[in-house]
């Protein structure tokens, strides 16, 4: 762990040059905390020096004070967020008193004001609220209250889902997955057209995202204060991000103890069926909803410390704590859950019931091909029962194994199964997910010049796969667990009236792992007493029931056991100082930032070994026979294959980042700020500790393989630090310079003029590259039918008794260099020369205010990326060489020599087979690298371009309204072919040697999406505009009630389009990375046909054609050539149109206690979404030198344009309730 600190060397040389330069003007340094600026003038504008001003705290009333410049300006710079009074005192003016002040998370609030002539003892009371227009920053963005995370319908509680509420963003993940467990799904967003996943999320000021930038925990809503979503941010404190920043305050305690408990259930019968929930044959009526039933339940209490008033140094202490959790059941889909399993005669050997023939492996084999003799109970293939095993063939670890699955529901024989239910077991899996939160936030005041916060997160999730067999060895008794922790400790000094210095340090943990439920399983003996040798068991890095797999039943079929494939632990050390100072008409902020993101991957990957039967021992053939022959081969001992791994090392990868940052945020004029600064970045790129790893791909590197007829041969992996090899992945550049530069003017007093330019970074993460670190150890027998010959040995003797004889073969690491994986397909590979991607933005924008409290804003906002990744496979013939062969009439399947033929390379004694075979196809020899059959990197030939109108308006609370609404108009084209998504595919590459033909509109390319959030209070009762009078009973019945609603609306995302691969079936695997696409017969328009996704969906049940893709628009493209078609199309997949509701009933419980009733309807007029068609073309070709075509008919689910699933739920129907105080 020491390494991960190494950064930090370089703390003491920032800090000092921090000090050194803090003579400049500064303001707050971290994204947690908001400012207040402002103008101080007398009656006739004149500029009023020297003025006392005063911020206080209306929940913890801690003060802060300063005096105004030259200019009567003042800047208050990390304040927290919360609601303040602000107070002007000068001599010969009235006392000037503002308490509708409200500080917003990373926003700077202007309070201008006037003062009258009079005694300082005379108050001007001012109750206005807080400015509705920015007139301090250029920057973008939209902070969502507590009162909106509050009362919105939230189908995950989750704050970070109202991100999809401001204007450019698109969210790519399953909308099903936003709970707290889910970080991969709600990482997928695309902020302002940069690329997906390239954010950053931040709570309390110091970042909770992975070095990739995907978020690790999300925090309750009960203790989240405010919640924005950054973009355009052109402040140069903002970094390691292509998009923008997802960022949350926690809640602090205040003056007075506040709390509440809350809980909401849904129920499945409240809940509306799936679109495709399968229909019963007979009736045509849709199966039973599926179950959903959920649970969850909150607690929040806050306020000063006790008894910090009777000990002096706990005095103005607050704290908030937070506890929240949920049960969750989830239906099993997408899995076989119908089976056959071995039956009560099966499991002893008797296989006479099932009407098949067993064969004796032990037997020779007369003909040369077929097996001839019959397993009978005697053993000598005449005499006694047919099909019946001998005792003495019986191995005891089989017996066990074939033991361990669960007795039939039905004990039928094969052939009955077979000819009747198609099982004899059967499992309807609903499984329960579980998560639990708790945190805790400490605010403290030192002294007037320090106050200080701590924040303290865990969150632990339980997620099962689904045991769909209900035994304790199940395959499928699996636990994903995720636990994160994370701290934040900040603090604020004051130095001067003008001088503040933050400091803030954070850590955060993220630890995600498969915990199978055989773990703690005996090898040596836990197969009733017998099991595999302790030699080999000491061996296993996975102490679980070994993997099992079952194959050629017939029927359904599931394996037994699984090996722990080890967590992945991922680290953050986070330390942000800043110093700020105002000076005259500057406020400059000046600050350091670094980073220690780590991963620890104690991997034990196939650790307990897998054992896979296929029925080849005891049918005819030895080949591929349907039914029950897999468990008889188990319950002889005789698997047809077997593997384990060994991991070298448990690998520790750091990646460290340093960033200084200057800002001036310059008020020129009262109307006009100008926003300039300029960060440096410092990543060097990961490595390992130890430098076991490849650092990347080299495709210059020349090398001898050893007893190959080939002389040398050219490409091969780099090891950290051997032969001159860096020590950090990827020779990345170290020069990162973002200039930022933002105006806001205010044209009008009720009109703003917003214009900005940055460069940002977005993150490069970890990505584990270690190959030459885990060794396979295999046994395939040579000869499955020929028996005696071979030496196959059955019972005690079997080979599962013994399995590796040998042992395993312990990894060559480093030590072979560029032979490393010879004859295998490399992947997971960084390039040798890649880029840190980087993405400028820029905007303008004007932003009115409208009567009602209402705010209109017209905004532009574009963004040209580049050097963004992209995986491929560099391992590809040029187009010129198959262009050649075509014409030629060369047949690339045709097999020839390999001049790199070895059957194993040397090192430290030990000898590593190659997956290099003595012929190859001709195609293999075209490769840039024949020598590996794939090398699949992580490159940086990726760029996009964005362009995009907004129009927005919002609300402030007034009247019982709040509304937040957006439409937006974009287009974003990009050849980002590696973009993530849950749901939707971005195509892949024909040509990797020429990306720019891979531009074509980006998988996040949404042209129209409306989005609106409104809360409206009804207006009845005691106070309000109707029923003012009522008495209290009619009161009770008609206040209190609020409707709530969500709604969005837009196109759905570009299809991409792809045919059969005709390359990879002409031997060219290597061509394209597996994709072809066809060719097109007129315009790409000409694919897209328009109406509703229902109308268009067809039934292929009854022989209706699909209607969503017209095929006729497409013809087949020919092997040896790229289509015509792009790589996504104008068409588009089903869009969404859902609006989720909610109605609260609030009541009051004496003085101080309110109770609310919530009943949520999401998805409530249900509206189904669907998933994206099929959209791969099948072709096919008789010959080699025919040209292919569309297949023709009715396909079914595989026809072009076929949509058979929907994604997120259908209507969900949620009750709940809630107490606070």
């Amino acid at each position: 762990m020491r390494s991960s600190f190494s950064g930090l060397r370089l703390v003491p040389t920032a800090v000092a040059a921090v000090v050194m330069l803090a003579s400049a003007p500064g303001a707050l340094a971290q994204t947690n905390y908001g400012s207040v600026r402002g103008q101080i003038k007398d009656g006739t504008g004149a500029h009023i020096k020297d003025a006392q001003v005063t911020l206080t705290n209306l929940d913890t009333k801690v003060e802060r004070s300063s005096h105004t410049t030259d200019a009567g300006d003042y800047v208050f710079s990390a304040v927290d967020p919360g609601n303040y009074r602000i107070t002007v005192v000068d001599k010969g003016f009235k006392t000037y008193e503002d308490s509708g002040l409200r500080v917003e998370l990373g926003a700077t609030t202007t309070i201008d004001a006037s003062l009258q002539i009079g005694a300082s003892g005379e108050t001007v009371e001012v109750t206005a609220e807080s400015p509705l227009l920015d007139t301090a920053s250029a920057s973008g963005g939209q902070l969502f209250s507590e009162q909106q995370i509050q009362d919105l319908p939230n189908l995950g509680r989750n704050p970070f889902i109202f991100e999809k509420f401001d204007s450019g963003v698109v969210t790519t993940g399953d909308p099903r997955y936003v709970r707290a467990e889910d970080q991969t799904g709600l990482s997928q967003v695309s902020l302002a057209g940069a690329p997906i996943g390239s954010n950053n999320y931040v709570v309390d000021g110091i970042p909770i995202s992975t070095s990739s930038g995907g978020v690790t925990f999300i925090p309750s809503p009960e203790a989240v204060s405010d919640a924005k979503v950054q973009v355009n941010t052109y402040d140069a404190e903002a970094g390691r991000t292509g998009g923008g920043i997802f960022n949350t305050s926690l809640k602090s305690g205040s003056t007075q103890y506040h709390g509440s408990l809350y809980g909401e259930t849904r129920q499945t019968p409240w809940s509306a069926n799936l679109w495709f929930n399968p229909a019963n044959a007979t009736t045509g009526l849709k199966g039973a909803t599926l179950d959903n039933t959920t649970y969850l339940y909150a607690g929040a209490f806050g306020g000063p410390l006790p008894f910090m008033k009777k000990i002096k140094w706990l005095d103005n202490t607050f704290f908030w704590v937070t506890e929240e959790g949920y049960r969750q059941a989830q239906p099993l889909t997408g899995a076989t859950t119908a089976f056959f399993l071995p039956t009560a005669a099966e499991r002893n050997g008797d296989f006479s019931g099932d009407g098949i023939t067993l064969y004796d492996p032990t037997r020779g084999n007369p003909t040369g091909s077929n097996r001839v003799c019959q397993i009978t109970s005697a053993g000598d293939c005449t005499s006694g029962t047919k099909n019946v095993i001998p005792t003495s063939y019986i191995n005891p670890i089989g017996k066990y194994i074939l033991n361990q699955f669960p007795a039939p529901q039905s004990n039928i024989g094969y052939a009955a199964a077979l000819a009747g239910p198609q099982n004899n077991f059967t499992n309807n899996v609903t499984f329960k997910t579980r998560s639990d939160m708790y945190s805790g936030k400490l605010s403290h005041t030192f002294a007037p010049w320090w106050t200080a916060s701590s924040s303290y997160v865990h969150l632990a999730t339980q997620e099962p796969t689904g045991d769909t067999i209900g035994v304790l060895v199940s395959s499928r008794n699996q636990k994903l667990l995720r636990y994160n922790d994370a701290t934040a400790l900040n603090n604020t000094f004051t130095i001067s009236p003008t001088l503040l210095l933050t400091v803030g340090y954070g850590f955060n943990r993220y630890y995600s792992g498969t915990l199978q439920g055989s773990t703690g399983f005996d090898a040596t003996s836990g197969f009733g007493g017998s099991g595999f040798p302790s030699s080999l068991v000491n061996q296993f890095q996975s102490k679980t029931f070994p993997s099992i797999g079952i194959s050629n039943i017939g029927m359904g079929s599931i394996g037994l056991g699984a090996s722990n494939s080890g967590p992945t632990i991922n680290f953050s050390r986070n330390l942000v100082v800043g110093f700020t100072k105002t000076l005259n008409k500057h406020n400059v902020k000046f600050g350091y930032v670094f980073r220690a993101m780590s991963a620890y991957n104690p991997s034990t990957a196939n650790g307990g070994g897998t054992f896979n039967f296929t029925g080849a021992y005891s049918n005819k053939t030895g080949g591929t026979v349907s039914g029950p022959y897999a468990y008889a081969d188990i319950l002889m001992g005789l698997p047809a294959t077997a593997t384990a791994q060994v991991t070298a090392i448990a690998n520790s990868f750091v990646e460290n980042y340093h960033a200084v940052y200057l800002q001036d945020d310059v008020r020129l004029t009262s109307k006009f700020t100008l926003n300039v600064g300029v960060r440096y970045e410092y990543e060097l790129g990961e490595k390992e500790r130890n430098n076991n790893f490849n650092v990347g791909f080299d495709q210059n590197i020349s090398y001898a393989i050893p007893g190959s007829a080939i002389g040398t041969a050219k490409g091969g992996l780099r090891y950290a630090g051997q032969n001159g090899a860096p020590t950090h992945c990827c020779n990345l550049s170290h020069v990162k310079f973002s200039p930022r530069i933002g105006i806001a003017y205010q044209v009008l007093p009720k009109t703003v003029f917003h214009a900005g330019f940055g460069v940002f970074y977005a993150p490069v993460g970890i990505v584990n590259p270690t190959i030459g670190y885990a060794q396979t150890t295999s046994y395939t027998p040579v000869d499955f039918v020929s028996g005696a010959a071979a030496g196959t040995k059955v019972g005690s003797a079997a080979y599962l008794s013994t399995p590796f004889p040998t042992g395993l073969i312990t990894p060559s690491g480093n030590s072979l260099g560029p032979l490393t994986s010879l004859g295998s397909s490399l992947a997971t590979l960084q390039d040798f020369a890649r880029r840190f991607p980087f993405v400028q933005q820029y905007s303008a924008d004007i932003q009115q205010e409208l009567p009602a409290g209402f705010v209109f804003k017209l905004s532009y906002v574009g963004a040209h990326s580049r050097n963004i990744a992209n995986s491929y496979n560099i391992d590809q013939a040029s187009a010129s060489q198959l262009s050649a062969a075509k014409v030629a009439g060369t047949d690339l399947t045709t097999t020839v020599t390999n001049p790199y033929y070895v059957a194993s390379v040397a090192s430290g004694g030990t000898n590593y087979a190659t997956s290099l075979t003595p012929t190859v196809r001709r195609a293999q020899l075209l490769l840039p690298f024949p020598q590996f059959t794939g090398v699949t990197v992580n490159g940086s030939n990726g760029y996009s371009n964005y362009n995009s109108m907004a129009v927005k308006v919002q609300k402030r609370m007034s009247h019982g309204v709040t509304l937040l609404s957006t439409y937006t108009w974009a287009a974003n084209w990009d050849n980002l072919w590696s973009a993530s998504s849950q749901i939707y595919s971005a195509g892949g590459p024909q040509d990797v040697f020429n990306p720019k033909a891979e531009y074509s509109r980006a998988l996040s390319s949404v042209p129209n999406r409306f989005t609106a959030a409104i809360s409206y209070e009804l207006p009845f009762g005691r106070g309000k505009l109707i029923g003012s009078h009522v008495n209290r009973l009619v009161d009770e019945a008609i206040n209190g009630w609020q409707i709530n609603d969500e709604w969005i609306m837009q196109n759905g995302v570009p299809l991409p389009i792809s045919q059969t691969n005709m390359n990879s079936d002409r031997g060219v695997t290597g061509f394209g990375g597996a994709t072809q696409r066809p060719n097109l017969v007129g315009d790409a328009h000409d694919a897209c046909r328009s109406g509703s996704p229902q109308g268009r969906l067809g039934n292929t049940a009854y022989g209706v054609l699909p209607k969503y893709l017209n095929a006729n628009a497409f013809s087949a493209a020919q092997p040896f050539t790229f289509g015509t078609a792009p790589r996504l199309l104008p068409c588009r997949g089903p869009g969404i149109n859902t609006s989720d509701v909610s109605i609260n009933k609030s009541f009051s419980i004496g003085e101080h206690v309110k109770a609310q009733f919530r009943a949520e309807a999401l998805n409530a007029f249900n509206t189904p979404q669907f998933d994206a068609p099929n959209t791969v073309l099948i072709v096919s070709q008789n010959g080699i030198n025919a040209a292919p075509t569309v297949t023709g008919g009715n396909t079914g689910a595989t026809q072009l344009g076929n949509i058979t699933n929907t994604v997120g739920f259908a209507r969900i129907i949620q009750l709940g309730g809630k107490i606070t105080f």
